[in-house]
């Protein structure tokens, strides 16, 4: 059976994310802001925050435009307190490399919020590289790049229903 996450639910990611952002201090980096599904929603949960909106298109709620595989050319390390990206990392190249620059632009006791797909159609071609399931993610974000895994699980779990129209005859 999967594991599933207690805190960071697909439903309630933004209260969490509101628990440890919201506040005057909190310098937060959103991985992939540009406004494609979700609205800004960072405005509505961690309106308090220093907020910075990357993405590798510019577009509406994007900050700076560049490329997360390159974080260490953007910005100084320990420049943030959290980052966030929601629906990304499955349109990321190489993963394992932005999670080794998440891990030197954090500052220290800083938090990772990330939520990807596990199975989900291909979208944003020809940018869709991965699939994600929560031993995958603990993987990039592993203790040996300094990470501690708070919550990790799968969540938005999908029902498949299939037949075959030569058993069914239909």
């Amino acid at each position: 059976m999967a594991k599933r996450p207690t805190i960071c639910q697909h439903t309630n990611i933004w209260e969490w994310i509101a628990s440890v952002g919201n506040h005057r201090d909190c310098r937060v980096l959103e991985i992939g802001s540009r406004s494609v599904v979700s609205d800004m929603l960072w405005k509505r949960f961690i309106p308090l925050c220093n907020y910075t909106g990357l993405d590798v298109h510019q577009g509406r709620n994007v900050t700076i435009t560049g490329d997360a595989h390159c974080l260490t050319d953007l910005f100084a390390p320990k420049s943030f307190d959290l980052i966030i990206s929601l629906a990304v990392f499955e349109h990321i190249a190489m993963p394992w490399i932005v999670a080794e620059e998440i891990a030197k632009v954090l500052d220290v006791q800083g938090h990772v919020g990330i939520e990807t797909h596990f199975s989900f159609s291909e979208h944003e071609l020809p940018w869709h590289f991965y699939q994600f399931n929560s031993n995958a993610l603990e993987n990039l974000f592993c203790p040996e790049l300094g990470f501690r895994v708070i919550d990790s699980g799968m969540d938005n779990p999908i029902d498949g229903r299939f037949a075959d129209p030569i058993v069914t005859g239909k």
